[in-house]
């Protein structure tokens, strides 16, 4: 997918959380994701070839939307913790969920690297500008703070700003705003000016999976199910942008890392 093409869909997906009610109301199906499924995703619903409207955005927020309108059939979220979530709320049929991917967390950073960062630990130099999603509602944000965590970083000094989503965070590096990003490793498969700088394997704690399972706030679960089953079958479309969709790549980068799981964010993280 070009560039342009990925940050049209992501103003679309923008576009779309201003409205939700009407969409919802002429759509057959539809679908709340985070933002890290943009590009596979609106490939497989053109596919699909039925009506179906997927709002994009931080995992944690869609899903807070979809509880509010009490509406929407399918939820993906760009990683685990926000299904976990949604299963504590009730909103999701636990026993359709599904996994499409996996998604490690790296150094983000633009292909001229003028500050030539290599590695975490070149985050807590000073003048290094970091942004992060934030970890409050988005998934790669909560990646983040637990790798720099988990990995004894003292960065915090250098988060300049949050972004509201995935999409966002690799936007603010291609436009040079800052000098890195903690990203997901198919950000340079989204554009080819990022660089993606993989921790070295002994510093990732933990490694998100992307989730798909049946919203109960569904009219049509059948449907609802249909669809879930077509996008399953389907995501070869996420290893063909680039996502690992097989544990064993995964554990060729990670050896030892946590697959899906938990992580509590700490305190002093919420207000940033």
């Amino acid at each position: 997918m070009r560039r342009r093409d990925f940050l049209k869909l992501s103003a679309v997906g923008a576009f779309s959380l201003l409205g939700v009610s009407a969409f919802s109301l002429e759509s057959e199906l539809l679908v709340y994701a985070g933002s890290a499924n943009l590009p596979p995703l609106e490939k497989i619903i053109e596919l699909y070839g039925k009506k179906v409207k997927a709002i994009y955005g931080g995992s944690g927020y869609v899903l807070t939307q979809a509880i509010i309108a009490k509406k929407g059939d399918v939820y993906l979220p760009g990683s685990n913790d926000f299904m976990e979530l949604a299963k504590e709320k009730g909103a999701v049929y636990e026993e359709t969920e599904k996994i499409l991917a996996y998604l490690i967390p790296v150094i983000v950073v633009r292909k001229d690297n003028p500050k030539k960062i290599s590695k975490l630990e070149d985050l807590e130099k000073d003048g290094i500008r970091i942004a992060i999603a934030n970890p409050n509602t988005v998934c790669v944000g909560l990646y983040a703070v637990e790798l720099f965590e988990y990995n004894g970083l003292d960065v915090k000094k250098n988060v300049v700003t949050l972004t509201k989503s995935c999409s966002d965070t690799a936007s603010i590096i291609e436009a040079g705003a800052v000098d890195a990003v903690i990203g997901w490793d198919v950000f340079d498969d989204w554009s080819p000016n990022l660089k993606v700088i993989f921790p070295k394997p002994e510093q990732i704690p933990r490694v998100a999976y992307i989730p798909i399972a049946v919203m109960k706030f569904t009219k049509n679960f059948e449907k609802s199910l249909s669809f879930l089953n077509f996008v399953y079958s389907n995501k070869r479309i996420y290893k063909e942008m680039g996502y690992l969709t097989e544990i064993e790549e995964v554990r060729k980068i990670a050896p030892k890392a946590k697959i899906g799981g938990k992580f509590e964010l700490p305190e002093e993280w919420k207000s940033l």
